[in-house]
């Protein structure tokens, strides 16, 4: 439902762009020179965000239990891999042509003003429509493959047994329940509270909260998907044997993935750290305070809570062999 929701929103643009250079329009990107399209420190903050999209290819992986037959990794990665290559081809080219490098500010918005600008209002409206459903469905979607974490986490007793447990549908209602009310008062803290206090503009202080939030979680995914590779590397040098005997790519990709994917990662992080996507608000010299210490903060307060949580989970295992 996701995918076809948001395939059908590209197919707009990339009709919208061959469209609006058909009917004689110019062009608003230059492309005749290279230095229209050179990586400069104007579009380094870009750099980041792009990371933090790339990084949820791995949201699929939750579900590898299910997986029944081997070959389904494969096809899933080189042909997923490749349609989430030729979207985001279809929908820079799109935006580049129609409005230029200044759309990448508005976000999800620019793809609507693109389509509004070619076709109207009217199918400006429909796309609006399905980029909306879009990210009600994704939440829900992530939001009950994310509970599996917290049911595994649970299972191992890393967590406390109650996140563990299914309704009669045999779904993790608890893990979904404290997820949602985790964002709900995410959603609370970022969105109605600056309204709430005088602590300056509440549009500014809105948005300030919910950028630096975005770019600590990109830099949680990039420390934590870092590890996906990491890990590779030390399943390989324990068990070489066990390691070949269940493995699908041929090592020269693996070794480039084990070497190519941390130093992407690290340089996610610098680059995430170095560089305002909101320099009017907050100077790039200030930036890499607030993202990194917010970083740090929230990773004390995770190490703390998992030490919490799995020591409350111990006692409820042995609670319940004392019953």
């Amino acid at each position: 439902m996701t995918m076809l929701l948001m395939l059908g929103v590209i197919v707009l643009l990339g009709l919208a762009a061959l469209t609006w250079l058909a009917t004689g329009h110019p062009v608003a990107t230059s492309f005749t020179h290279a230095s229209d399209l050179a990586i400069q420190p104007g579009n380094y903050a870009l750099f980041s965000t792009v990371i933090l999209a790339y990084l949820g290819a791995n949201v699929s992986m939750i579900m590898g239990s299910e997986i029944t037959n081997r070959k389904v990794v494969s096809s899933h990665l080189f042909q997923g891999g490749l349609l989430v290559l030729v979207s985001y081809m279809i929908v820079t080219f799109a935006l580049l042509v129609v409005q230029g490098p200044h759309a990448a500010i508005g976000g999800p918005f620019s793809i609507i003003k693109t389509i509004d600008l070619v076709f109207g209002k009217f199918v400006g409206n429909i796309a609006s429509v399905c980029v909306i459903a879009f990210f009600v469905v994704f939440t829900a979607l992530l939001n009950s493959i994310f509970a599996r974490l917290l049911l595994v986490a649970s299972l191992d007793r890393r967590l406390p047994i109650g996140l563990g447990k299914l309704d009669e549908n045999r779904v993790p209602l608890n893990a979904v329940m404290f997820q949602t009310i985790i964002a709900v008062l995410f959603a609370t803290i970022v969105f109605i509270l600056p309204y709430l206090i005088s602590l300056g503009n509440p549009v500014n202080l809105a948005n300030e909260l919910f950028t630096v939030s975005l770019y600590a979680h990109s830099m949680v995914w990039a420390i934590s998907s870092s590890f996906l590779f990491i890990n590779l590397l030390v399943l390989y040098l324990r068990n070489r044997q066990g390691f070949h005997a269940r493995r699908i790519f041929p090592m020269p990709v693996l070794w480039a993935c084990i070497i190519v994917a941390p130093l992407a990662c690290v340089l996610a992080i610098v680059a995430t750290l170095a560089y305002s996507p909101i320099p009017q608000q907050i100077p790039s010299g200030q930036w890499g305070f607030v993202v990194g210490g917010v970083t740090a903060v929230w990773l004390v307060c995770v190490a703390m809570g998992s030490m919490l949580a799995t020591s409350e989970a111990g006692w409820e295992d042995q609670s319940s062999e004392m019953k």
